[in-house]
């Protein structure tokens, strides 16, 4: 089974753009093998659009918390909150069918409150100049540990509702 099992594409995108509007998040549907379902992109801020545009650091930075972050979304069956190693936050909410992964609903690109971005290391990755990563840095907005919890439930809670949706009961 994949996503568009469940929903129509252009029914994912809507999802997409929807919870990146409530969110302030990139919001992304992704199949089971993390592989993007839409075309769609509402960016969350200016560094992650660099980030991604570099096979090697969209590798390294957002398909590996991607994956780590899936695994345990996966395993608990709930939304999971972390951040990557950019040190932005990362929320994933896997979607699950008869213990099937189908896929999975994820939102990244603010700053937990407290939280450092690793500029350094984004603009190593990247291979830009750390003068380029910071001057995109001030487009990355904060949000507090209750926010980012309450956008996990609303992830979770929208997941629910499609997977509710398509299992007999």
């Amino acid at each position: 089974m994949k996503p568009s099992d469940l929903l129509p594409l252009d029914e994912w995108a809507e999802l997409e753009r929807e919870l990146a509007q409530r969110t302030g998040l990139t919001t992304v549907v992704f199949d089971s093998e993390n592989v993007r379902v839409t075309g769609t992109t509402t960016w969350a801020n200016e560094l992650c659009p660099l980030i991604k545009g570099e096979p090697q650091s969209a590798t390294q930075i957002c398909a590996m918390a991607q994956q780590a972050i899936l695994a345990v979304a996966r395993t608990t069956g709930n939304a999971v909150v972390e951040e990557c190693d950019a040190g932005m936050v990362k929320i994933v909410a896997a979607i699950i069918i008869d213990g099937e992964l189908v896929g999975s609903i994820s939102g990244c690109g603010r700053l937990l409150e407290g939280a450092q971005l690793e500029e350094e290391y984004a603009a190593e990755t990247v291979g830009a100049p750390l003068a380029d990563v910071h001057g995109r840095t001030a487009s990355v907005r904060t949000i507090s540990n209750e926010q980012a919890q309450a956008h996990a439930r609303l992830m979770q809670q929208t997941v629910d509702e499609i997977v509710r949706r398509h299992t007999p009961s």
